[in-house]
């Protein structure tokens, strides 16, 4: 497996899951989250244990575009067509960076033979409660579990 990273924003949902799967994983995990490690839940500080480090702006498009730009490609968990999801799309355009949304659990093996890293992203928990599952279930099975 050449996958060695996964990042995310930090926010509830798909982000904080990812960065769960990446320690679930052994794999390095960081990302850059909004000053003030604003989530939707509050200033969540511990996601520094991830490796995550405060952006110097509050609001979520820096952070999303950085994360972007940081990573080998974008995978994208849930709901299309919100705000964070053409905020995330567009800065994937900007950087070319590949942008896959709602991946399987046969493509996310895939990819991680080809990428060394992922931005994971996607809705939040009060959006979509049932982000986390598809984010669980698609990176079930890597490293052979």
């Amino acid at each position: 497996m050449k996958l060695r990273k996964l990042i995310s924003g930090g926010q509830t949902g798909a982000d904080q899951q990812g960065l769960i799967e990446g320690r679930r994983l052994g794999l390095a995990t960081g990302g850059w989250v909004p000053k003030g490690w604003r989530t939707e839940d509050g200033p969540a500080p511990w996601l520094a244990e991830f490796g995550c480090r405060e952006h110097a702006l509050s609001s979520y498009a820096p952070r999303t575009e950085a994360n972007v730009r940081d990573a080998d490609i974008t995978l994208w968990f849930g709901n299309i067509g919100s705000p964070g999801y053409l905020c995330t799309q567009r800065a994937a355009r900007k950087y070319y960076k590949q942008f896959i949304d709602n991946p399987t659990h046969t493509l996310v093996q895939s990819l991680a033979e080809s990428w060394e890293s992922f931005n994971v992203a996607g809705n939040r928990l009060s959006k979509n409660p049932g982000v986390v599952k598809l984010v669980r279930d698609a990176f079930a099975g890597l490293n052979g579990e």
